[in-house]
């Protein structure tokens, strides 16, 4: 008998700002570090979201076990 198929794991991370020298008409890009620790039994997807734009810089050994990696904002990213 085969085992039931496992859904892949979803892992979301959020912010609103990475620099706090915004305002109304100017966005400056910041930077945001995501370190991905851990293993998985099964694929991995990121959601990245942000409302000012980001920089998103991965690391770390679990990188492996991401299958995904979606990112969302506002502004562009």
């Amino acid at each position: 008998m085969n085992p039931a198929p496992q859904s892949p794991e979803i892992h979301v991370i959020g912010v609103y700002e990475t620099r706090s020298d915004h305002s109304g008409g100017f966005h400056p890009v910041g930077f945001a570090s995501v370190e991905v620790t851990g293993t998985a039994s099964v694929p991995v997807s990121l959601v990245l979201s942000s409302y000012e734009p980001t920089v998103w810089e991965l690391s770390g050994a679990g990188l492996s076990f991401v299958e995904t990696v979606i990112v969302n904002g506002y502004h562009e990213s």
